[in-house]
């Protein structure tokens, strides 16, 4: 019997086994996941040595044994571990005040029973419109293609159908132009050496003292006026 089950479990084995290598045998590798299947990974010179290292003649850092000798203080305190007597404590000032004091709220009963609804009523008004019935449902939508085999044209839509637009006789070149041999133009060259005046005119960058300035005359006559037209609205809403 054990073999007999051995030998029905290797065949159900390599029944699925077959069936699953027949699942996979078209299945293709991922978009790009290819592209790097020759890289090699870096690192493998790198050698980790296991040999235990020699501290036979290791030394101390600079200044590190300047205090060698220190003992450190503090040795001379005693710590005590002895109980603390509460024999003679007494209570705080006011903290027997409230003493007697009893809390209230254990005579409150909690109920966990159910609720009866069976006497319940509607609210004042809520079954005014019990019988209501909605408007609107007596329109149909219609889910049809339209048909625009019999459609024309609007009124004068086609007036200008066969209208070619001008301009297209227009060649743009697209070559570079060749400036070696251009020439200046006529006259374009009789004041090259020419230099403009106004270089000795020295500008001051210096911050002007204002504090003395007066209006222009008659500039503040109309300071306080308000210009008109204020309570007119402007609309911006499409039509």
């Amino acid at each position: 019997s054990d073999t007999s089950s051995q030998t029905s479990s290797n065949n159900s084995s390599n029944s699925t086994g077959d069936n699953k290598s027949a699942k996979f045998s078209n299945v293709r590798s991922r978009v790009g996941s290819l592209e790097n299947i020759k890289h090699k990974p870096k690192g493998g010179d790198v050698k980790i040595c296991s040999e235990k290292k020699d501290f036979s003649n290791v030394k101390s850092r600079i200044a590190s044994l300047e205090n060698v000798n220190h003992t450190p203080k503090g040795g001379e305190v005693k710590i005590f571990s002895i109980k603390t007597d509460f024999s003679k404590a007494k209570s705080r000032v006011g903290s027997f005040d409230n003493f007697k004091h009893e809390i209230k709220g254990g005579n409150v009963k909690i109920f966990s029973s159910k609720p009866d609804f069976k006497n319940v009523h509607s609210r004042v008004g809520s079954l005014d419109n019990i019988d209501y019935v909605p408007k609107g449902g007596d329109k149909p939508i219609f889910n049809d293609k339209l048909n625009f085999s019999n459609a024309k044209s609007r009124v004068g839509s086609l007036d200008n159908i066969n209208y070619t637009p001008k301009g297209g006789d227009i060649v743009i070149f697209d070559s570079k132009l060749q400036l070696t041999e251009v020439k200046s133009r006529v006259g374009s060259l009789d004041n090259i050496n020419h230099t403009r005046k106004g270089g000795d005119i020295v500008i001051f960058d210096s911050k002007l003292q204002l504090p003395e300035v007066k209006p222009k005359v008659g500039s503040l006559d109309n300071i306080n006026h308000t210009p008109k037209g204020g309570d007119i609205r402007i609309y911006n809403q499409k039509l």
